[in-house]
């Protein structure tokens, strides 16, 4: 290498992990909703899925009705969801049932206890397969034991980890150049440029990444949000024709990750999709004397089916005619090998040559329960 004064990073390994993940957190996009956790101690990195509670069971079917008493027939994870004396509300009903008994594995007897001007008894849940939990109330002197079980099982998941590179030349000639600042004040800007690519291939990489392990000739790939939130079982909201993004469609979105135990607080889409629901709230925008900035972009959205505040975030990397409601609490970003830059100038090589190199992967816990799928939206 020829030699280039003012330069002292010669023999120097940095690592740059807190770098990006502070690049990653200041940027608007998908990516900056994954939370660092523990890193990874292998290339399959596994990790347990939450234990989420629906607050609902679904029957299989209706058993004969025999006044006052319901047969109602479930899975047995259902099943083992519910005790004697728990209440129930058959969704689309004001009526309200308590169950009696347990009476085999998959069938327990319930009474209509508060029929809040539902006249047919009989026909209380015929129109309905969801019950809603209402509560299971407590005798006095209770003992361990009497309550709801926890008996969704921990499962768990993995992904793989992807190793991420990419090589920084500052030539002999560049560096000749008269400019205000050494030599390791151009190395930090070229730095600080690679940090930026590395987010934005990253935010890539975390909703279209395939989950691909290693092997001879296959390039390992950590998967993305396609990868874990489309597969069988997850949730989706189709318009029966394309419609504009719009509260309904966000708001059916957010009751789907509700029912499975969610708490949807992100909105995840096109920035044409982005334009439009702001568009349907933009009328309601109020201008007061000591606001500083105006226009007509929502970038927060007050739920109807959560009460809670969710973020629009308008990302370039989604499809234009979908969109996401999604809990981005079971979203994470693990290093298995921290990102590190080294020289990498070889001899005779005019300038200089730093390779920055890690390897990450990403957690998507509960993905078919967190995430739910908007299709089929218009684009123009």
């Amino acid at each position: 290498m020829a030699t280039i004064t003012g330069y002292g990073l010669s023999n120097v390994k940095r690592d740059l992990s807190d770098v990006l993940s502070t690049v990653i957190a200041k940027a608007p996009r998908f990516i900056s909703r994954f939370k660092l956790v523990d890193p990874a101690m292998d290339t399959k990195h596994e990790w347990n899925e939450d234990s989420l509670s629906p607050r609902t069971i679904s029957m299989n079917a209706i058993g004969v009705y025999s006044d006052p008493t319901f047969t109602l027939k479930m899975s047995a994870a259902d099943y083992a969801a519910i005790k004697v004396g728990t209440v129930l509300r058959p969704q689309g009903s004001a009526a309200v049932l308590q169950v009696t008994a347990k009476t085999s594995v998959t069938n327990v007897a319930a009474v209509a206890i508060a029929l809040n001007g539902v006249t047919a008894a009989a026909g209380l849940i015929a129109n309905t397969t969801v019950l809603d939990i209402v509560s299971t109330p407590q005798s006095e002197g209770s003992n361990n034991g009497d309550g709801e079980d926890a008996v969704r099982v921990n499962a768990n998941n993995y992904n793989y980890t992807q190793i991420i590179r990419k090589e920084m030349i500052l030539t002999g000639t560049a560096l000749a150049k008269k400019i205000y600042g050494n030599v390791d004040n151009s190395v930090n800007a070229q730095t600080a440029f690679k940090m930026q690519e590395f987010m934005r291939d990253m935010n890539r990489m975390s909703i279209w990444g395939i989950r691909t392990a290693s092997s001879g000739s296959v390039l390992g790939q950590s998967g993305g949000l396609y990868n874990f939130a489309t597969a069988t079982g997850g949730l989706s909201v189709t318009p029966a024709t394309a419609l504009d993004l719009s509260s309904k469609f966000v708001n059916d979105g957010a009751e789907k990750v509700l029912a499975a135990g969610g708490d949807p607080n992100l909105i995840l889409c096109s920035i044409l999709q982005a334009r439009k629901l702001s568009a349907e709230y933009a009328s309601k925008l109020q201008v007061v004397v000591d606001d500083s900035k105006t226009g007509q972009f929502v970038a927060t959205v007050k739920n109807d089916v959560t009460g809670q505040l969710m973020t629009i975030m308008a990302d370039y990397d989604v499809v234009v005619d979908e969109a996401w409601v999604l809990d981005d609490s079971g979203f994470g970003l693990s290093f298995y090998r921290p990102l590190e830059d080294e020289d990498a100038t070889t001899a005779g090589f005019d300038g200089i040559k730093r390779s920055i190199l890690g390897e990450v992967t990403f957690e998507f816990k509960n993905a078919l329960a967190r995430c739910a799928r908007i299709k089929g939206l218009s684009t123009s």
